[in-house]
């Protein structure tokens, strides 16, 4: 969030003789809600539901990752909240939108009434499927190496013990497990060791 920030104080449109921050407000969003003043708000999906919900969000859980504060994949519940109308934005702008963009957060986004466009690197067939596959545009990878956006790389293959002969779990080693009916995981330890199926090397045919 900070990154998108700085680069929207960074820029400088053309034949304006200015930055962008001079005719046009920009916020990042926290606790305090949404500014009026404001023409771009800056925020993650997060902090919009605490402000839409009305419920607290520290910064410090607010920058923690899925990972960190352990994945949650409960729909989150946004009802009509009068103070941020549904007509407050014209354009929601979505960064990584595979992982948002369907499933717990999605009814954040369906909240507003705006126009939405996704961005993204690794389109998902669920990510296309909200934006009804109205693919707008793409920048190859091949464009953006000669753009000098990205850097080009070459494929190696690491041979490891493990990663060629498998390998092997401990007993009472705790693992993630979820119930596929309910969806809620939780974390169980092993009682025995466990051991992968070593699958069969590929056989190769004469002609």
């Amino acid at each position: 969030m900070r990154q998108a920030r700085d680069e929207f104080l960074a820029y400088r449109p053309p034949a304006t003789g200015g930055s962008f921050t001079q005719p046009l407000d920009i916020q990042k969003l926290g606790p305090e809600g949404i500014d009026d003043g404001a023409a771009v708000v800056i925020s993650t999906i997060g902090r919009v539901h605490a402000v839409l919900t009305a419920t607290a969000l520290s910064e410090e859980d607010e920058e923690r990752s899925g990972f960190e504060a352990g994945r949650d994949d409960a729909e989150r519940v946004v009802p009509y909240n009068p103070q941020v109308p549904i007509e407050t934005f014209d354009l929601v702008i979505i960064d990584e939108c595979h992982h948002s963009v369907y499933g717990a957060w999605r009814p954040v986004l369906d909240y507003f009434d705006a126009f939405t466009v996704g961005l993204t690197a690794t389109p998902s067939r669920h990510a296309l499927g909200f934006f009804d596959n109205n693919l707008v545009a793409q920048y190859p990878y091949e464009r953006a190496v000669a753009d000098g956006v990205s850097v080009g790389y070459e494929v190696y293959r690491i041979r490891t013990e493990a990663g060629e002969h498998g390998g092997e779990v401990s007993k009472s080693y705790a693992l993630p497990a979820r119930d596929r009916r309910t969806r809620t995981q939780r974390y169980q330890e092993l009682r025995e060791d466990f051991a992968p199926p070593t699958l069969p090397s590929p056989a190769c045919g004469g002609g």
